[in-house]
């Protein structure tokens, strides 16, 4: 039975790389039954080539001019009945974007082993030498790839601005990263701020366009880490197998990864307490199930960007986690159970209240590791006594014995 799986966004790289990896891991023992039904060529002005042609690297791609079979993710995702007749032998695949990432998540939950990941092949790893040759940076350098997002790429998804940073603010992080013995290579596309370092193992592909596809994907593909926020190239990193460094996320119900990836959450600021809130109090909110601006701004909560002190933190704490010598291992295990208690009893919470229950979700358990640099420099992000009023639609934890009790 042939698997059709109509991919709508295949434009954007998050989209094009997030999906076919989740879809390839799913159907890992079925990858040659699987259909990728996209647009048109002159619909995709904006398909990387070279990140297309590795994601579907071995399955059947056809093309379409019919923008309703191409857009039928939505409807599957909606639960919606298809009045599609197929050919026998034919069937599309249970979900649509939202709904795959779920059953990926339910699937895989954590475990950094994934059936199948993204690789680069002979070919491509000898056109990335030279890539390296042109642009000055060693054949043998340790790689760490940046990005951060801003608006200028899809500036009509203004209600997702909360996502976008300041590239300024990785300075540090990206300076220490070269005194560590990295080369880094920032990506993105012309529209962005340029980088201001003088250090010659920077490179800043932004203002190297047009760049050719080919520098995205390679790489990430070659890093050794990725340092990151809420957006589509985070998702192609984790594709690919490179630990990453989630940086001004917010806490949402989207998160994505695997245990050697570090979340270093935005600051979650309640203008009605006027302080941050917890780790807690944001778990048994309905902060989780908000996805754009306004949602943040209907509950009266003000996303707040990490600082660079907490970026250059968490990136030290990557590099020494990667050559095992962060902390000991009691503290980690400390650190681990006290998050995970939080999370377990979040999820306690949404089982006693339908209302905040996410649909089709999973326990609320993060798939990543929140960074111990992150709760180090603020120790509050972990710990509340529930003494004020509680800041969202969320019924006092106590009728579920749900304060955090755990000896760590």
């Amino acid at each position: 039975m042939k698997i059709l799986y109509p991919l709508e966004a295949a434009n954007r790289v998050g989209e094009l790389g997030e999906q076919l990896y989740y879809l390839r891991n799913l159907y890992f023992d079925r990858q040659s039954d699987l259909v990728v039904i996209i647009y048109t060529p002159e619909k995709l002005p904006r398909l990387n080539q070279a990140l297309f042609s590795i994601a579907t690297r071995g399955l059947t791609v056809v093309t379409s001019p019919n923008d309703e079979l191409v857009q039928l993710g939505r409807r599957i995702d909606a639960g919606q009945k298809l009045d599609i007749e197929l050919p026998p032998g034919y069937e599309f695949a249970p979900f649509g974007q939202t709904r795959e990432k779920i059953a990926f998540s339910k699937q895989f939950g954590r475990s950094v082993q994934k059936p199948f990941h993204y690789t680069l092949s002979d070919e491509e790893r000898a056109s990335g030498l030279q890539l390296r040759d042109r642009l000055g940076i060693p054949r043998d350098a340790k790689i760490a790839t940046v990005h951060a997002r801003e608006s200028g790429y899809l500036p009509n998804l203004s209600y997702h601005s909360f996502r976008d940073v300041d590239i300024q603010t990785y300075v540090p992080a990206i300076e220490h990263l070269v005194d560590q013995g990295f080369w880094v290579v920032r990506i993105g596309d012309s529209s962005m701020v340029p980088l201001k370092t003088s250090r010659r193992e920077v490179v800043d592909l932004t203002t190297l366009q047009p760049a050719d596809d080919f520098s995205f994907p390679y790489f990430v593909a070659e890093s050794s880490l990725f340092l990151g926020t809420a957006s589509g190239p985070s998702g192609v990193a984790r594709a690919f197998h490179i630990p990453c460094v989630d940086v001004n996320w917010p806490i949402d119900s989207a998160m994505w990864g695997g245990s050697h990836d570090l979340l270093v959450p935005m600051h979650h600021k309640s203008l009605r307490l006027n302080r941050r809130l917890t780790y807690e109090e944001i778990l048994m909110s309905s902060l989780p199930e908000c996805w754009e601006a306004d949602e943040y701004v209907a509950e009266s909560v003000e996303l707040e960007r990490n600082s660079p002190e907490e970026v250059l933190a968490a990136v030290d704490e990557m590099i020494h986690r990667l050559e095992g010598r962060f902390q000991t291992e009691t503290e980690l295990i400390a650190h681990e159970r006290r998050t995970r208690a939080i999370e377990e009893k979040a999820h306690r919470l949404r089982v006693h209240q339908p209302e905040l229950r996410m649909p089709m979700w999973r326990p609320f358990v993060m798939p990543c590791q929140i960074s111990k640099s992150f709760t180090d420099l603020n120790p509050e992000f972990l710990g509340h006594d529930w003494r004020e009023p509680l800041p969202c639609n969320v019924s006092s934890p106590a009728d579920f014995s749900l304060k955090l009790d755990v000896n760590v």
